[in-house]
């Protein structure tokens, strides 16, 4: 591959034999191409900037050797690409830089999405990175070579500054999925090819203090030794969750986070980001492991047994007639708040309930409704009062003129006042003060045979003792209540 920069013009060269050169027709007539690879002898990329210096990167790729090009979208508006890998047939990189910012790209599906790399420290893993007046500012940042080794890799990336220039070395262990920094080989040059083997020494070839330069340098041994899970041993409630490391231990001296798969025995963890939640108690195993290596990692989960603390029965208190019904549930709660399943058995003081909570009212009363769970004391209650229709239980009127105690007593602020009628009569009920005062008239008119409610709210009043007195047909009767704060 080259190039005629005078003309502004690529150009690409292609061989069959390493002897005889022929010129390949490619839709990028300006500007520069850096870097071509080929997957196998139909599928290519070449990179490069539609202009010199603060251009465009542009990526092309071939399906038939290189006769056809077509361009593909990446979304970065300034600066250029400088090299191109694939690690298999269908996931690449792209490496470069935009003025201040190194950029690396990935692909999973040939390059049709390419997706920015965000590496701490080295890019910044968008491409809307701001364009700077001058382009050609000291401290700039570019990713100019990438190389792998199966799923290890390296990324050369000269640093463009005041003095000398340095080259800084990148190394990924997971196939590009995390980017560590190794140190600085070159303090003084810069690097302009890379080639990696499988011993993890690296020979890197440019400049320095303008004089060629050939090095090999010591990356790391690629084979995986250990992989430590971080924590190692954790306890959790039930429901709670813990966010698992993994760590890969290459010798003695060097580890490196790694993009590890998880799995668990019990409970459930994100396979990709390693996120476990707590669903069940016991002692499970959760285990990391890389792809392409045997090497596994493991941590031991601790999930003590929920407490139960309370059991909330909804609705907490309800007024119905006779022959209505009302479905109650529970939810329990530990200690922490947080909700816990639980099969709850119903009961009720008066009335019918089924195993399900649904609640009849079969007579006229207070009466609690309470849900249980086998073998622990903790309950929880509502409150139901079942009131009449006029008519009783038994389908009868009533017999004779009552007045019935309020309820509830005490109260805050509402109350129900119950009586029967017996015949058709005016009915006066009012409350009074301790010194007979009048405080409200709560009926005073004409009432039919049967059994009746009326409310009784006390919000404006002071807490203290009232009476209610009621006065039918020659029937008077008083009672007492309590009005609380």
């Amino acid at each position: 591959m080259g190039w005629n920069q005078d003309a502004k013009a690529t150009l690409i060269l292609r061989t069959e034999n390493g002897t005889d050169w022929n010129q390949v027709n490619h839709p990028a007539r300006s500007g520069i191409l850096y870097n071509v690879y080929f997957t196998d002898e139909n599928s290519g990329w070449t990179v490069g900037a539609d202009d010199f210096g603060g251009g465009a990167p542009i990526i092309f790729h071939t399906e038939d050797g290189g006769d056809n090009w077509q361009e593909q979208i990446h979304g970065l508006d300034h600066g250029g690409f400088s090299d191109v890998f694939f690690t298999s047939a269908d996931t690449g990189f792209v490496t470069g830089g935009a003025d201040t910012s190194a950029v690396m790209l990935r692909t999973i599906d040939r390059g049709e999405n390419w997706t920015p790399v965000a590496i701490p420290g080295l890019t910044q893993g968008s491409t809307q990175i701001v364009k700077l007046a001058n382009p050609f500012a000291n401290n700039k940042k570019r990713i100019d070579r990438i190389d792998f080794v199966k799923a290890n890799g390296m990324a050369l990336v000269n640093n463009e500054r005041e003095g000398p220039d340095k080259v800084d070395v990148w190394i990924t262990l997971d196939g590009g999925q995390t980017w560590v920094p190794l140190g600085a080989p070159l303090e003084d040059g810069t690097a302009k090819g890379l080639e990696l083997n499988d011993n993890g020494v690296a020979k890197i070839v440019g400049k320095r203090d303008g004089s060629p330069l050939c090095a090999s340098v010591r990356v790391i041994p690629w084979e995986l030794k250990e992989i430590e899970v971080i924590p190692s041993e954790v306890t959790l409630n039930v429901n709670e969750q813990q966010k698992f490391q993994a760590m890969g231990h290459y010798d003695s001296r060097d580890s490196f986070p790694v993009q590890a798969t998880w799995s668990t025995t019990g409970g459930s963890i994100d396979s990709n980001t390693g996120l476990y939640t707590a669903t069940t108690a016991g002692t499970f195993t959760v285990t990391a492991s890389v792809q392409g290596s045997s090497v596994t990692g493991t941590a031991n989960v601790h999930v003590i047994p929920w407490e139960l603390k309370i059991i909330d029965v909804t609705p907490p208190e309800v007024t119905l007639n006779v022959n209505d019904q009302q479905q109650f549930l529970a939810n329990g709660y530990d200690t922490q708040g947080n909700e816990i399943p639980i099969t709850p058995a119903w009961s009720a003081s008066g009335g019918s309930i089924t195993p399900g909570g649904l609640y009849t009212a079969t007579t006229v009363g207070d009466f609690i409704v309470t849900a249980s769970v086998e073998d622990d004391s903790v309950t929880g209650t509502a409150s139901v009062h079942v009131t009449s229709t006029g008519v009783l239980p038994n389908g009868e009127l009533p017999d004779k003129f009552e007045l019935f105690q309020n309820f509830p007593n005490p109260f805050n602020p509402e109350t129900t006042i119950g009586f029967n009628v017996k015949i058709t009569c005016h009915v006066s009920l009012k409350v009074v003060g301790l010194l007979g005062q009048e405080i409200a008239v709560l009926a005073n008119s004409q009432f039919t045979p049967g059994m009746h409610e009326v409310k009784f709210d006390g919000q404006e009043l002071p807490s203290g003792l009232y009476f209610y007195e009621i006065r039918m047909k020659g029937f008077y009767d008083i009672k007492k209540m309590l009005l609380l704060e």
